[in-house]
Parts: C-alpha cells; structure tokens; sequence
C-alpha cells in the first residue's frame, strides 16, 4: 500500500470514528443517560465533569465531551464547569502534548527535506512565528476545533509543557465555559 492510499484510508477511519462519537453522544444524551448517571451526588458531579474534560481534547471523543457538559449544564455552576473541566482538559492536553510534540515535528523536518516544501516552511523557522504558532494553537484550544491540532502548533515550537499547562487552562476553560453558558 503506498503512502497516498495509506493517508486516504486513516482519512476514512477517522472520519468514521468521528461521525459514531457523534451518534453516541446524541444517543446518550437523547435517552438522558446523562442526566441520570450525574444526579447520584455531587461528587460524581465534579468527577463526571474531570472526565468530561478530559475526553474534551480528542476530536475522537469531543462530541461525547460536549453532550456531557449540556446535560450538566442545568445543575452545575458553568464557572464551576469550566474550572474542573479545565483541569481534565490540561491532563488529556498533557498527554496529546507528549505524543504528538516529537512527531509533529519530525514530520515537518521530514517535509522541510523535501526541495519544493523548502521555501513554504522556512517561514516557521523565523522568529515571528514563536509567538504566533502558541496564539493560533491557543485559539484552537479554546474553539471546538481538535486540540491535536493546537497541541501540535505549540510543540513545533519547543513549548515548555508548564507553559502549555497554564495556556491549555486558560483556553479549555472559556471554551468549557462557553458550552455550560450555552446550555
């Protein structure tokens, strides 16, 4: 299998695992398996939301992430949502920053090897971009968008992970708080 087919059938996967995320999480949120599985205390509450945090980093699992926080959203403060929800979003973003931080950035080494990619990549190696790749990976974070894809931007620049940890903060906590107040 050459390397075209390869990417056009992870293409597909994903997408087919994104459209059923999206299936589930209506169908879950539908039935009010949420809403039941939250109401047994408080506490599982606040662990409902860590997790929902958590799942909140994959483009995978964000949809699921999302119909939690919905279904949380009537009996559960949003600031108080967006505070723990952070918290598991900066753990899941602790671990996508570890896994995609050194691929991400072989693979554009790889494609800066290549003699007509040279010129287009070069850009990211101008002090300019220090900045900007952490802002847009940042507004990534905070949006609907993967945060593989924000994750990956702040690691082609050698982002420090204490660094990520308060950005990632930050951003998964107006994104989260946006949702509740939505809701």
């Amino acid at each position: 299998m050459n390397s075209g087919t390869k990417w056009a059938w992870h293409l597909k996967r994903d997408v087919v695992v994104v459209l059923v995320s999206i299936l589930v999480a209506l169908a879950l949120s539908r039935s009010g398996f949420f809403h039941d599985f939250f109401q047994v205390s408080v506490e599982s509450e606040l662990v409902g939301i860590l997790i929902a945090g958590l799942l909140f980093t994959s483009i995978f699992t964000t949809p699921l992430s999302i119909a939690m926080f919905v279904s949380l959203a009537p009996v559960v403060d949003p600031f108080v949502m967006a505070g723990v929800g952070a918290l598991g979003a900066v753990l899941g973003d602790l671990i996508l920053f570890g896994l995609v931080r050194h691929s991400m950035r072989e693979d554009v080494e790889h494609l800066t090897g290549l003699p007509r990619y040279r010129r287009f990549f070069a850009i990211f190696h101008r002090r300019m971009f220090r900045w900007v790749l952490p802002f847009v990976g940042a507004l990534i974070i905070a949006s609907p968008l993967p945060d593989e894809l924000g994750i990956g931007l702040m690691g082609m620049t050698r982002m420090k992970p204490r660094t990520l940890v308060g950005i990632s903060y930050v951003m998964n906590a107006l994104g989260i708080a946006f949702i509740g107040l939505a809701a």
